[in-house]
């Protein structure tokens, strides 16, 4: 019988001894799926900006500076991606004579046929110049709502920086990026 609880005894020792080793190899593993959790999420990130930039005609890093830029002001990076939807859109039917945006353009002082001309990013940093030099909060609120959308009138924080916030936010995002 002293044999056995002998035994036993030191299957217990050994039983203390691994437990130690196997919390830790538990907590090993919980840190690597939490790792590769993040890393595909983040993968995941970068595929969609990088299919929005496409959509949009534009490079994922300038994509990436206009949402920062956003981001800054109070606006989302969804609210900025359907913004330059909607202000594409808006400046196609301008340039076939139609649409609301069409009479805010012109109200801006804004060549139509010029701005169609431009890649998405040129025409966003103009009519945010453009914006900008509007002094009735009224108009101002008014005018970015027809040419971006439900997100214009979010977005006046940024627009009021015009153009120089726009660079200076992706000058920002490429030095992040390195």
């Amino acid at each position: 019988m002293r044999s056995t609880g002998q035994s036993s005894d030191a299957m217990g020792g050994q039983l203390a001894k691994v437990n130690p080793v196997l919390a830790g190899l538990n907590i090993a593993a919980n840190l690597a799926a939490k790792a590769m959790a993040k890393i595909n999420a983040a993968f995941e990130r970068m595929d969609l900006v990088a299919k929005t930039a496409a959509s949009l005609g534009m490079a994922a890093q300038e994509l990436q500076g206009f949402q920062l830029a956003a981001q800054l002001g109070g606006v989302s990076a969804d609210q900025m991606n359907a913004a330059l939807r909607t202000m594409q859109k808006n400046v196609g039917e301008a340039a076939m004579g139609m649409g609301e945006a069409k009479t805010a353009l012109e109200m801006l002082g804004i060549d139509i046929d010029s701005l169609a001309a431009k890649s998405p990013q040129e025409q966003f940093k103009i009519m945010a110049d453009a914006v900008a030099g509007v002094d009735d909060p009224a108009k101002r609120a008014a005018l970015a709502m027809k040419l971006f959308g439900d997100a214009g009138a979010q977005m006046i924080p940024m627009l009021e920086g015009g153009s120089e916030a726009i660079d200076q936010a992706q000058q920002d995002m490429i030095e992040m990026q390195g």
